[in-house]
């Protein structure tokens, strides 16, 4: 089994699971500590519960030495984007969620986005009424 020395983690406010976050990306970067960048607190998507909820830089924490058992479905980071649903509006939504790490799996994540419908907001405060073919899913290299 592979051990990772360092990483970063925060876990959902909504169901509690452990997500890793990517050495370098919007969201940040690390080495010996994480420096969060200016998107935080971030919309976090939790797809358990189909809901969006807020979740601010002080749940990340720093995990060291960890043995990475084998995973049958890795996961990743994704970044979801949609536009506003009001006429006029140039707002939109940018939030966060955990899926599997496959480009091929981006359209299950969408359609699962789709289904859910989770009540999310667009920067503006108008709601997203959420459409697949606006939906912008990009996965989080590690």
């Amino acid at each position: 089994m592979p051990v990772i020395t360092l990483q970063f983690k925060f876990k959902c406010p909504l169901c509690g699971w452990s997500n890793t976050l990517p050495r370098q990306s919007k969201l940040g970067t690390y080495n010996e500590k994480y420096s969060a960048s200016h998107s935080w607190p971030i919309q976090w998507l939790c797809i358990p519960h189909e809901q969006v909820c807020e979740c601010s830089s002080d749940r990340i924490e720093r995990i060291e030495f960890e043995e990475q058992p084998h995973v049958e479905f890795p996961a990743a980071i994704w970044e979801i984007e949609h536009p506003c649903s009001e006429d006029g509006c140039n707002a939109g939504f940018c939030g966060y969620t955990w899926w599997d790490l496959s480009e091929t799996c981006r359209g299950n994540l969408i359609d699962r986005i789709v289904t859910a419908k989770p009540k999310a907001l667009c920067s503006a405060g108008h709601p997203i009424d959420w459409q697949a073919v606006k939906i912008k899913a990009t996965m989080l290299p590690f």
